[in-house]
């Protein structure tokens, strides 16, 4: 039987090196003694350490304890050593270890002022990997999931639309002034991290607008809107659903007609004073030049069901639905509605990437399979999702698609090679039909040819 001693020098009970490791040592199938750096904590050799291996080497050389590791890694027949590759080297555990074994006499010895070994093993593993856990994602499992998407989620303002909205038009109600009511908005605006907002604060900035802190208890809801106060009067701003519904603010009598009329091809930011519509503010946001193509080149790589959710109100929804060609749009929703919606398609089987900008799409980010975020989205969409589109375009994701799908096309593709070419030199061999040497020189050149192949541009399949 022979003497195989495991040297296990990861750190994490979870480390992916000490799973190969004993990988390995399932396959030899042999008992093992292993030596747990861990546990053991060799120390550093310092002078003061040498000083005394060496004056107990002169005595006690085959006795003392001291020399016990040395002696334990010399006899052993077969060596295995687990160490994850950290900052471009092995780890500090196992060197100490090293200069710890490494003992004149018992572990090598001189001859001729030469340096001659005396361990008596014949095979030794080293095992090793990036370190981290086993259960770490490097980014292999996203493109897995883009290749096997067939589901795709859009955001609508900042996604589909450009992220640079402008305010159009200001329609005020019950009396009141344009411009006032762009002064007010512009105040409760001017601190909320989103493209809407910062339309309102340019657009009164371009008008010489003055809206100085005016307001007190600001209480920012999330892709809600925002309430506050001014000149003692409660005073929000937001979407349709957070002011007339959450709020139960009402259109004031006689303007319902009004109110009817506003133009659907642009956005709404609805504002009231008092539970009263004080008015209107419409924002331009154009539709990418490009995503209608995009979303057509998505679908020959392998997108069935394209869906855009959208806080705006139903009419303006349907107009970039409809420009854009989605197979479904759900307007004036919540973030939990998009991160639910994600869920429900997950759970009925399907493979679903998530496309957002700002924090309400977070958590829909989150739950997607591929949460994929616009680079000047909000800075926790980036930071939650998977994926960061750099450019200002939505072309990128037609070459990020044909990308993943040439990955796992080209995987597929060397397995079924591999195997079935392996396979036949087997047979052939097993036949005689061919010489050891001749299989050895066609598998190796089976492999340089699979290895050659493999480092060409995936998109060219696509051109």
């Amino acid at each position: 039987m022979e003497n195989v001693l495991f040297i296990n020098a990861c750190v994490r009970p979870d480390s992916r090196t000490r799973i190969l490791a004993q990988e390995v040592l399932d396959c030899l199938g042999q008992p093992y003694t292993e030596v747990d750096l861990n546990r053991e904590q060799y120390p550093a050799m310092d002078r003061q350490a040498l000083e005394l291996r060496e004056d107990l080497r002169r005595t006690e050389l085959r006795t003392h304890p001291r020399f016990a590791p040395a002696w334990q890694f010399a006899q052993a027949d077969t060596i295995v050593v687990a160490a994850p590759f950290w900052d471009l080297s092995f780890p500090g555990l196992l060197k100490n270890y090293i200069e710890y074994i490494n003992v004149s006499d018992i572990t090598f010895t001189y001859v001729k002022d030469q340096p001659v070994g005396l361990c008596r093993a014949k095979r030794l593993y080293y095992v090793t990997t990036a370190g981290g856990p086993i259960f770490a994602d490097f980014g292999f499992s996203y493109l897995e999931a883009l290749a096997k998407a067939d589901t795709i989620v859009f955001d609508k303002t900042g996604t589909l639309t450009h992220a640079t909205p402008t305010v159009v038009d200001v329609v005020p109600f019950g009396g009141r002034n344009a411009d006032d009511v762009l002064r007010i908005a512009a105040c409760l605006e001017e601190h909320y991290p989103h493209s809407m907002a910062n339309a309102v604060v340019q657009a009164a900035a371009q008008k010489g607008i003055n809206h100085e802190e005016m307001h007190s208890e600001v209480q920012y809801v999330v892709a809600h809107g925002i309430a506050s106060s001014v000149a003692g009067e409660k005073v929000v701003i937001g979407s349709q659903h957070f002011v007339f519904e959450d709020e139960g603010c009402y259109i004031p009598t006689s303007e319902s007609d009004k109110f009817d009329a506003l133009p659907p091809e642009y956005s709404h930011l609805y504002l009231a004073i008092g539970g009263e519509l004080a008015g209107v503010i419409c924002i331009a946001d154009p539709l990418r030049e490009e995503a209608a193509d995009v979303l057509k080149a998505l679908r020959g790589l392998g997108i069935r069901k394209a869906v855009m959710m959208t806080g705006d109100n139903d009419r303006t929804a349907s107009v970039i639905a409809k420009q854009v060609g989605v197979d479904a749009y759900y307007a004036e929703v919540l973030p939990e509605d998009k991160a639910r919606f994600v869920e429900q398609e997950k759970a009925a089987g399907h493979t679903v990437i998530m496309l957002g900008d700002g924090i309400n799409d977070s958590p829909a980010l989150s739950a997607a399979d591929v949460g994929i975020a616009i680079s000047d989205g909000a800075a926790i969409a980036r930071e939650i999702a998977d994926v960061t589109v750099a450019a200002d375009s939505l072309n990128e994701l037609v070459i990020l698609k044909c990308i993943a799908n040439g990955l796992q096309k080209r995987t597929h593709d060397n397995y079924r090679f591999i195997m079935g070419f392996n396979s036949t030199l087997i047979v052939l061999g097993a036949m005689g039909i061919l010489q050891p040497a001749t299989s050895a020189l066609l598998h190796n050149a089976s492999t340089l040819a699979i290895s050659l192949k493999s480092m060409t541009n995936l998109l060219d399949e696509y051109k």
